[in-house]
């Protein structure tokens, strides 16, 4: 291809011109703090400057109208400096802002809407509105799910504190309860007031509520004092229940760096008892580990299409440890229950044929 003289000119024309406009653009810069600043200290100096030449003008016998001119022409231009540097720091600051949330939104919204129609296209309208209310239009998600179930017998100081008789403590477990898990907001925009709970339940004995436990707590990157703590537990319906609840603003987590919750807690629960930990928001991982006293045994099932995964323990050490490594749905989670050992039958002696005659 051959390219003449006036067609190289033209493009280097061009380019300057394209340049040129770039640089136009670049000259306004909002965003930039210092850039504003410096509009704004222009602008006064500006009018410093008109008053000092109104001033001084007239000493070297200027002409009046030309000092008024040069002096109103600094004065205007100062102060439309700053009013500029002025808008840019907040009118325009805040529309930026505003119209960025909204885009977000929009991109959101284009990508549900796109998920929607696939899956409608699959799958039947009371499922795909199951699957939307649980997963497509949920923007947090937990992570790292775990809870210890610490299963002990009540001492004797705590039977003497708590007025039980030895036939009353022997059919009741202390239970310390220890969960954690990591919110992870998957959207662009922040989750405003959150709530984040927390209860104990205990109708066994009236006494034992009581002694219902919620002791420590850890929101975010703050452990709560006992004070603190103290102000967000209250007693649910009746005196049965104990309840933790405040709200937390969880910001975008796409960097990767999530939100953990964490809480020790205790109950009391039956020597048999069954338990149903669930999810109500997408979890990624569930862990459930048990301890028990000596004539315990503790089993688990996932209400899950996949099956737990089981650690393998020393079967003298008495402890379980369970894993649904799966994504999980709402409602679904772990079914686990303990229950006393049942005693072995004692071996009948082998009978030789003496014996038997």
């Amino acid at each position: 291809m051959t390219i003449n003289a006036s067609d190289k000119e033209s493009s280097k024309d061009d380019s300057d011109v394209n340049i040129t406009s770039k640089e136009t653009l670049k000259f306004w810069d909002s965003e930039d703090k210092i850039f504003l600043i410096e509009v704004f200290t222009a602008g006064f100096v500006s009018i410093l400057l008109s008053k000092l030449l109104s001033y001084v003008l007239p000493k070297i016998s200027s002409p009046e109208l030309v000092t008024t001119i040069i002096s109103l022409f600094f004065k205007e231009a100062g102060v439309a400096l700053m009013i500029a540097a002025a808008l840019g720091y907040t009118v325009e600051s805040m529309t930026r802002k505003k119209q960025n949330e909204e885009f977000k939104v929009f991109q959101q919204e284009v990508s549900k809407d796109v998920l929607s129609a696939v899956f409608k296209k699959i799958i039947p309208d009371l499922i795909f509105k199951e699957v939307k209310r649980s997963v497509l239009d949920q923007a947090l998600i937990k992570r790292d799910a775990s809870m210890s179930y610490e299963l002990s017998e009540i001492t004797d100081e705590l039977a003497a504190q708590l007025g039980l008789s030895d036939s009353e403590k022997n059919k009741i477990l202390v239970c310390d309860v220890t969960t954690t898990h990591i919110l992870y907001n998957l959207s662009d925009l922040e989750i405003k007031n959150h709530p984040i709970r927390c209860g104990v339940s205990c109708d066994l004995d009236p006494r034992l509520q009581e002694a219902l436990e919620i002791h420590e707590a850890t929101i975010g990157d703050n452990e709560l004092s006992h004070d603190e703590m103290k102000k967000l537990i209250s007693y649910g319906k009746g005196r049965g229940v104990k309840e933790f609840e405040t709200t937390v603003n969880l910001p975008s987590t796409k960097d990767g760096k999530g939100f953990k919750v964490s809480f020790c807690s205790r109950t009391f629960k039956k020597y048999d008892d069954t338990e149903v930990w669930t999810t109500l928001t997408p979890t990624e991982y569930m862990e459930l580990e048990i301890g028990f006293p000596l004539g315990i045994e503790v089993g688990a099932k996932s209400n899950h299409p996949e099956d737990l995964e089981s650690d393998r323990q020393n079967p003298n050490v008495r402890r379980k440890k369970y894993k649904l490594n799966h994504g999980v749905f709402p409602y679904q989670g772990i079914t686990f229950w303990w229950h006393k050992s049942k005693p072995e039958k004692p071996k009948q002696p082998f009978a030789s044929a003496d014996d038997r005659e």
